[in-house]
């Protein structure tokens, strides 16, 4: 049985206020900012809602050069750019795959100079990621992609990680922040072998653990989700990373969608504390509701302090 949406009326009332379309959006809300990313399907760092994001997702297949004008374009506006680096191609499969090995051993060497020379030509900070989701089962660097096993092992993905991070960090250090990104373990294996580090230990080039998870059904919460991937992640890095949610959303389509956008961010601004941020998948069939992002605005102000 579904549970009655508990936004209370001043929240309500401030969260309408934000969405366009709704009662209209005024300038001063418009620049309103929030501590939250978000990703809504064009790729382009561009976005329709009414909280500016801290943060903004734009994904590269392999061989994409940086998007220096929609990148600096984000940062005008308040969002810093958080670059998700895929070693495949659109659609990104097995049939538009790079080779991990190839990646490892040096030959994309070019790619990544130029990548990073861009960076650093911004002058301005970054969050990026490698591979995300590298414990699943849905991508070509996974260990198995749907049925078809890959041969991508946790440790060769951890040499792509290291000659990608590397290279790049050696000319953009200085700018960008490396979000180390495997999904929660619920449906998915243990991630713990791809930590690039010693358990406990400190991870190479990592700047901070994100973790991946979607609210796929009326059942899940973020007890059941996120929890136990929360405690894991913690044991590999002590108390050296910032926790992140590098991606989340909820589906829709469930009777308790709003409750659980309620749930889902309350129960990450406890664990990620006052510095810590959630990405929403704001796209495709994940796409928030009117009811679900009004629940959200109003709940992702009290996540931001504001």
């Amino acid at each position: 049985m579904c549970r009655k949406w508990r936004a209370g009326a001043a929240g309500l009332a401030i969260a309408l206020s934000l969405l366009p379309g709704l009662t209209g959006i005024a300038p001063a809300a418009a620049s309103a900012r929030g501590q939250f990313g978000l990703y809504q399907g064009s790729n382009n760092l561009t976005y329709a809602f009414g909280l500016t994001p801290r943060y903004a997702v734009q994904y590269y297949g392999w061989g994409l050069p940086l998007q220096v004008r929609e990148v600096r374009a984000a940062w005008r506006s308040g969002t810093e750019s958080f670059l998700e680096l895929q070693t495949c191609e659109y659609p990104c499969d097995l049939a538009t795959s790079v080779s991990l090995s190839a990646v490892a051993a040096g030959r994309y060497d070019g790619y990544l100079t130029g990548l990073a020379r861009a960076l650093a030509g911004l002058g301005h900070p970054v969050l990026m990621t490698f591979d995300h989701e590298m414990n699943g089962r849905w991508y070509p660097w996974d260990a198995v992609d749907g049925d078809v096993r890959t041969g991508v092992t946790p440790h060769l993905w951890k040499r792509a990680w290291d000659r990608v991070t590397s290279q790049i960090d050696s000319i953009a250090g200085k700018y960008v922040t490396w979000v180390w990104a495997p999904n929660v373990e619920v449906h998915a294996s243990s991630f713990t072998p791809y930590w690039p580090g010693s358990p406990g230990g400190p991870g190479q080039d990592v700047g901070e653990q994100g973790l991946d998870g979607y609210l796929a059904s009326p059942a899940a919460s973020w007890a059941n989700t996120f929890a136990p991937s929360v405690a894991a992640i913690r044991r590999l890095g002590a108390s050296r990373y910032q926790l992140v949610i590098a991606e989340t959303s909820v589906r829709p389509a469930d009777c308790d969608a709003a409750e659980q956008i309620a749930d889902l961010v309350r129960d990450a601004r406890s664990a990620t504390g006052s510095r810590g941020f959630l990405v929403y998948f704001d796209a495709h069939q994940w796409r928030l509701s009117g009811a679900m992002a009004a629940q959200f605005i109003a709940d992702i102000s009290v996540y931001s302090g504001s």
